[in-house]
């Protein structure tokens, strides 16, 4: 697979990386990652249209609820580590449907759940299994339907999607160098391939002795046109479309490879007002052994960018959000686990209001969490 920059994109980069904030002819965002913008709140619900479901608790549903997919009618979670137990729940009642493991060393079975794909039309489940570069394919019962293999053995995906009724989406690996492919559903195949340039490949992965840090970002982003596409080595952010094909959407400045200290920039949420990000500083914050980073966003509307707190009105101490999830299919942005024992003693203080404060009157610290589904604004639909 060969990885080429064009004269044009090096034009299209040299006349968006000038600015600071504000939508160039060619509308682009630009974003100087050094710079310190102002401090902005944004009110959760003001951005997203914010939806609560409580997650049965039984014998056979205790889950962490690492979300991993949210369709009409079905929520899909695991949990972290590689138990293998994969969850079902109605997304309308919370109510508990299935509980899938299908881990072990068969061809009909996964290592570790990586992502998860629901097709309701078809009643399909995509299970990606990193470590064994494949894609395996299950009925909504668990049973086992047919693998998708990687026509490499060098090649892995990641960051698995569903593209449309025939496509997946993935992030690809081929050693360092990352991609994206949109492969057949049925049989796995690459039906288009391109790569999002970079001259070199950089990454915010950070290594200190024994430890290696893996800070939280993705590289797949569903808007409600097209796709945004990422790859941290490069300075811009591509957006496709199958009409238009690919166009830079932001660009960052200084050049990542000018940085003495790497500042890399990644989505966090895309609506049609607000494109959320965040950027991480490759350095290790070693009270927190975390890599630090801000919260950015910005305004389509008044041309504003700005680090952004965004905070959940619904708890009346104004709590602030962080968008560090999985993206998901459109119109859902994103999911966030609120965990039992947090929302209990939110409720016995006082804190919560409306419907989160029904439901957490429900709960004791021992019940599965509750899960926040963030959906793009209906009026925006």
């Amino acid at each position: 697979m060969n990885r080429t920059i064009t004269l044009t994109t090096l034009l299209l980069l040299a006349l968006a990386g000038c600015g600071t904030g504000e939508r160039s002819n060619q509308d682009i965002i630009t974003v100087d990652v050094e710079k310190n913008y102002p401090e902005k709140k944004i009110r959760l619900q003001d951005a997203f249209d914010v939806e609560y479901v409580p997650l049965e608790t039984n014998d056979e549903f205790i889950t962490k609820a690492i979300v991993k997919a949210v369709s009409e009618h079905y929520i899909v979670t695991t949990n972290w580590g590689d138990d293998g137990d994969i969850f079902l729940f109605d997304r309308e009642t919370g109510e508990g449907i299935r509980k899938l493991n299908r881990k072990g060393q068969s061809g009909e079975e996964y290592l570790m759940p990586t992502d998860c794909v629901i097709d309701e039309a078809k009643g399909e489940l995509f299970v990606l299994d990193y470590q064994r570069r494949t894609i395996l394919v299950y009925d909504l019962e668990g049973n086992f339907k047919r693998s998708l293999e990687s026509p490499s053995e060098n090649l892995y995906f990641d960051n698995l999607a569903n593209f449309d009724d025939s496509r997946l989406i993935a992030d690809t690996k081929v050693d360092l160098h990352q991609g994206i492919a949109l492969l057949s559903k049925q049989n796995g195949s690459v039906t288009r391939e391109f790569w999002t340039p970079a001259s070199q490949e950089l990454t915010p992965v950070i290594t200190e002795g024994e430890y290696t840090v893996v800070p939280q970002y993705y590289t797949i982003f569903q808007a409600k046109e097209g796709w945004e596409l990422v790859n941290p080595s490069s300075d811009t952010i591509f957006h496709y479309t199958p009409a238009a094909g690919t166009r830079p959407s932001v660009v960052r400045a200084p050049a990542l490879r000018s940085m003495d200290t790497e500042i890399f920039l990644t989505p966090a949420a895309i609506t049609n007002r607000y494109y959320f990000m965040r950027s991480m500083t490759k350095r290790l914050d070693t009270q927190t052994f975390k890599i630090p980073g801000e919260d950015l966003a910005y305004d389509r509307q008044t041309g504003e960018l700005f680090r952004c707190k965004l905070y959940n009105d619904d708890f009346t101490d104004k709590r602030v959000v962080s968008l560090l999830a999985s993206p998901l299919e459109y119109p859902v942005a994103l999911a966030l686990s609120l965990e039992a024992p947090d929302l209990v003693e939110a409720y016995r203080s006082d804190k919560l209001r409306g419907e989160l404060k029904e439901i957490a009157a429900t709960l004791d610290e021992e019940a599965n969490a509750v899960i926040m589904i963030l959906n793009h604004k209906r009026s925006e639909l």
